[in-house]
C-alpha cells in the first residue's frame, strides 16, 4: 500500500478479508453516480477520482489496517521503477517507509499537509465517518520527515525541534515558555531546559492543528526532551538585518473572472489570541514586498481588514472555495539576490552568507534535523527568470547545514496559469531584501545580497590580493566543508556510485577511439579530466580537443570527457537500478572528476563538488583593456569564479587564452580589434583552445603521464611549491590557490596563492596572435 498521493495499491492487485471488504462502499456505485461528484466526473489520478477510484476502493474505509510485502525503496507507486520479478518479500505493517520516501517523480506535488486532508476528506464523503486513535495515518504523518522511533516513549529530533519553536515564538528568547495545559517544564542547575509533556488528549497543541475539527482528540505518547542552555538562541535568520519575519500567514489562489489565477494574502490567529484590529504586532505588519521591476508581489493591509480567522477556521475560509491548510513545516524561508539565476552570482550572493548563518547558529547544528524548513528561491530582479530554478540550486541547497525541504521556486506560487490552493504558513521569513518600515507597515524590496554581520573577512573578488593574503580569510574554505559533508550525509551509497560511473566515463572514452575494450579497469589508478561544453560561450572543436588527449593520454590511465551539465545523458544509479535524479547526476559526476577545465561562467561553480585535491582550470578570455568584462580575467587577485575556491581543498587556476581564441576577431587590423571586441563581448562569444592546452594542463599538473613510470610530482602527490610554479608560469597558468610543499617534508603541505604582477590585458602587453 502507498499512502500517497492517496490510500492505493498500483496495479490494484491485493488481498483483504471479507468482514472489512463488506465495510466498504459498492464499487458498482461510481458507475451509478450515486458517489460524490468528484469521483465520477472526471479521471484525476492525483486525488483517486474517476477509474482512479479502483486503486483507492480498496483502501478508502477508516478501519483499515494496511499491510505491504515489498521492501525495496526504489518502487513505491505508480508505474516506475517497477521492480523486475522474483523479488525478495517481507510482511510488514504498511506504511513501510517515511512520507520523503514516496516521493516519485510524478508526485502530483503532494505536500503533508495536502495528503492528510485527502485522507480525512475521503473518509467523510464516502463513510460520513472520521477515524480513531488507532488510526495508522496518525504514525505516519506524525514521522512525516524522520524515521519512527524505535518506541513510542522515545521523543524523534522532529518534535524537539517543534516544541522549542514553538517556545521561541510563544516567550521570546531565553525567557520561561507559555506551556499548554499538558506541558510541564523545569531548568536544572546549568540552565537546561526540560520539557515533559503527558499523555493526556493533545487536540489543539501546536503539533496537531492540522488535525481535522471533527476527527476525535488523539493520544500522544509522554516524552521528555532536554534542550540545553547554550541550545536556547535565535533563529539564523535573526543575525542578518535583510532577512524579515512574518507569522501566520495565508496565500489564496483562485482563478478570477479573466481566466488567470490571482494570489492574495492574509494572516490568521491562533484560537487562543485576542484579536484586535487593525493588527499592530511586528510579526504581522501591513506588508508590500514587491521586485524589482516595480511589480507587487504581496500586499497585505491589515488597516481594512474587517476580520482574521482563527486557525480552526481556515478549513472553511474563503465560502469553502478552497480549504485553507497549515504547513506541516513550520519554517518557511524565501531567498533572493541580484541575479539568483546565475549560479555564481547566486553562490557569492546568497549561498555563503545562508551557510554561515547556518553554520554559526547552534540552534540547528545541535538538533541536526532536515524537516523544519522550506526554501524557495525568488528571482526578485530578471523579469524572464520569475519561475526558474535549475538542478544546480536544488543540489546546493540540499548541500546546506540545515537543508530543510530542499528548494521551489518562489514564482510558482504567483503563476497565473496554475491551480487554485490556499497554503498557510506559521513563520515565513524574506532574505535579501531591504526593509523600508513607516509605523506598522513595512514594504520590502530586492536587494543586492544578503550579508553576515561581523564578518571577519570576506574574500571577495573586489578585495586586493594584499587583502586577500592578509586575511587567510576561510569562509569559502568552510562553505566548501560544509557542502561536502552534508552532501556525503544525505547520500549513503556515494562512494559507490562515483566508483561505478568513473569506470563508465573512462571505458566509453576509450571505446570512442579504439576498437579494444578495456576489460578490468581499477578506475582509482585513472585520472579523469572534465571538459566542460555549454550552449552560450560554445568551446568550438571540443570534441577534436577530447579526441587529441584521449588518444595521447590512455596509454597512461588520462582521458579527457565532456561535461554539459545541460545535456547529460539519463544514467541509472547502481544502488537502485533506475535513472539517478538531475542533482544527483551533478554531484556523481563532478566527484568522479580529477580535473575540470571550462571558460569562465557559471558550469566552473561545481567545482567545489570535487574531491579534495582536484584541479579547477579556468579558461580566462582574451581582452584588451577598459573593455568591459576584463574582470573576467584577472591575474592579479581571482576572478569573480575563482575567489569561490580560496583556500579551499581544491586547486584553482587560470589558462590564459590568446587573441586566436576569437576566430571573429583575429584577422581584424589593429584599427578594428576593439570595435569587433566590443560587438563580440565575452559573455556571447564562442571560444577556441589551442590543442597544446591540454600537453600544458598535462606537463603542470599530472606531469607522471609524461615521464617514466615511477615519476613523483603530480598535483595529487603534493609537488614542491618552486616546481609546481616553475610548471604553472612557464605553461601560461595563473595558480590563485594550490596545494604544495615548501621542502621535502611531505607532511608540510601548504595552500599558496601565487598571483602574477599585471594583468594579461593591461595596454602595454601587446595582443598574442600565436
Amino acid at each position: 500500500m502507498s499512502p500517497l498521493p492517496h490510500s492505493h495499491t498500483s496495479g490494484n492487485m491485493w488481498l483483504a478479508r471479507c468482514d472489512y471488504v463488506a465495510k466498504l462502499v459498492d464499487p458498482f456505485a461510481l458507475n451509478e453516480k450515486k458517489l460524490p461528484k468528484q469521483y465520477y466526473d472526471t479521471d484525476e489520478r492525483c486525488h483517486g477520482y474517476g477509474r482512479y477510484f479502483f486503486e483507492h476502493w480498496v483502501h478508502s474505509h477508516p478501519s483499515m489496517s494496511p499491510c505491504d510485502l515489498y521492501t525495496g525503496e526504489e518502487f513505491v507507486w505508480g508505474y516506475y521503477r517497477v521492480p523486475p520479478v522474483p523479488f525478495e518479500k517481507s510482511l510488514q505493517k504498511a506504511p513501510r517507509f517515511i512520507f520523503n520516501r514516496y516521493d516519485n517523480p510524478n508526485n502530483c506535488g503532494v505536500a503533508p499537509e495536502t495528503a492528510l486532508g485527502r485522507h480525512i476528506k475521503d473518509y467523510k464523503d464516502l463513510y460520513n465517518s472520521s477515524v480513531d486513535d488507532s488510526w495508522w495515518g496518525w504514525e505516519f504523518f506524525w514521522n512525516v520527515y524522520l524515521p519512527p522511533p524505535s518506541t513510542k516513549k522515545v521523543a524523534t529530533k522532529k518534535q524537539s525541534v517543534q516544541l522549542k519553536l514553538k517556545m521561541e515564538r510563544r516567550s521570546g528568547l531565553g525567557d520561561p515558555p507559555a506551556l499548554s495545559p499538558h506541558e510541564s517544564t523545569k531548568e536544572n542547575s546549568d540552565g537546561d531546559l526540560l520539557i515533559v509533556v503527558d499523555q493526556r488528549p493533545l487536540h489543539k497543541h501546536k503539533q496537531h492543528e492540522y488535525n481535522d475539527t471533527r476527527t476525535k482528540e488523539r493520544l500522544q505518547p509522554p516524552r521528555s526532551i532536554i534542550i540545553k542552555a547554550d541550545e536556547r538562541e535565535s533563529h539564523f535568520w535573526t543575525r542578518t538585518d535583510q532577512c524579515y519575519e512574518i507569522n501566520n500567514v495565508c496565500y489564496n489562489r483562485k482563478k478570477g473572472g479573466d481566466g488567470l489565477i490571482h494570489t492574495s494574502w492574509f494572516y490568521f490567529a491562533n484560537d487562543e489570541e485576542e484579536v484586535i484590529l487593525p493588527l499592530t504586532t511586528p510579526k504581522q505588519p501591513n506588508l508590500i514586498l514587491g521586485d524589482a521591476n516595480r511589480r507587487i508581489r504581496i500586499y497585505i493591509n491589515t488597516t481594512v481588514t474587517s476580520s482574521i480567522p482563527k486557525r480552526s477556521e481556515l478549513s472553511s475560509y474563503d465560502n469553502n472555495t478552497n480549504q485553507c491548510i497549515v504547513s506541516l513545516i513550520p519554517n518557511h524561508v524565501v531567498v533572493q539576490s541580484v541575479h539568483n539565476h546565475m549560479m555564481g552570482e547566486f553562490m557569492l550572493k546568497s549561498y555563503l552568507s545562508l551557510t554561515h548563518l547556518m553554520i554559526d547558529s547552534a540552534t540547528y547544528s545541535s538538533f541536526n534535523n532536515n524537516s523544519g524548513i522550506q526554501f524557495y528561491l525568488h528571482m526578485g530582479s530578471e523579469e524572464h527568470e520569475q519561475n526558474a530554478i535549475l538542478d544546480s540550486h536544488k543540489l546546493y541547497f540540499a548541500g546546506l547545514p540545515y537543508s530543510g525541504q530542499g528548494a521551489k521556486s518562489f514564482g510558482d506560487i504567483f503563476d497565473d496559469k496554475g491551480s487554485s490552493q490556499c497554503e498557510c504558513f506559521d513563520t515565513l521569513v524574506f532574505c535579501g531584501y531591504k526593509e523600508y518600515r513607516k509605523e506598522h507597515s513595512t514594504t520590502l524590496i530586492p536587494d543586492e545580497r544578503i550579508v553576515v554581520q561581523n564578518r571577519t573577512c570576506k574574500a571577495d573578488y573586489l578585495e586586493s590580493s594584499e587583502q586577500l593574503m592578509r586575511e587567510e580569510c576561510q569562509v569559502w574554505a568552510d562553505m566548501k566543508k560544509s557542502l561536502t559533508s552534508s552532501l556525503e550525509r544525505n547520500n549513503p551509497h556515494l562512494e559507490e556510485e562515483i566508483a561505478a560511473y568513473r569506470t563508465r566515463l573512462i571505458r566509453n572514452a576509450v571505446a570512442n577511439f579504439s576498437s579494444t575494450e578495456i576489460r578490468d579497469i581499477d578506475e582509482e589508478e585513472w585520472t579523469v579530466i572534465g571538459l566542460t561544453q555549454r550552449y552560450l560561450r560554445t568551446w568550438i572543436h571540443l570534441n577534436e580537443t577530447l579526441a587529441h588527449c584521449n588518444k595521447s593520454y590512455h596509454a597512461k590511465q588520462l582521458v579527457c570527457v565532456e561535461v554539459n551539465v545541460d545535456d547529460l545523458s539519463p544514467v541509472n544509479s547502481i544502488v537502485t537500478k533506475q535513472p539517478l535524479l538531475p542533482e544527483d547526476h551533478h554531484l556523481i559526476l563532478h566527484r568522479s572528476l580529477n580535473g575540470l577545465i571550462g571558460i569562465h561562467g557559471s558550469q566552473l561553480t561545481q567545482g567545489l563538488l570535487m574531491k579534495s585535491g582536484s584541479v579547477v582550470v579556468e579558461l580566462l578570455p582574451w581582452f584588451r583593456k577598459k573593455i568591459w568584462g576584463a574582470f573576467t580575467s584577472s591575474v592579479k587577485h581571482p576572478t569573480p569564479m575563482g575567489v569561490m575556491f580560496h583556500n579551499t581543498d581544491i586547486n584553482e587556476v587560470g589558462y590564459r587564452l590568446k587573441l586566436n581564441s576569437i576566430p571573429q576577431c583575429m584577422n581584424k587590423p589593429e584599427g578594428e580589434l576593439d570595435n569587433c571586441l566590443k560587438l563580440m563581448r565575452w559573455n556571447i562569444r564562442d571560444f577556441v583552445v589551442e590543442l597544446e592546452m591540454v600537453e600544458r594542463f598535462v606537463g603542470t599538473f599530472f606531469p607522471s603521464k609524461l615521464q617514466t613510470p615511477g615519476y613523483v610530482g603530480d598535483i595529487t602527490e603534493t609537488p614542491l611549491c618552486s616546481d609546481l610554479r616553475k610548471r604553472g608560469e612557464s605553461n601560461n597558468f595563473v595558480l590563485y590557490n594550490v596545494w604544495c610543499c615548501e621542502n621535502d617534508d611531505t607532511d608540510n603541505v601548504k595552500v599558496q596563492h601565487y598571483y602574477l604582477d599585471r594583468n594579461s590585458w593591461d595596454e602595454e602587453e601587446a595582443p598574442q596572435i600565436s
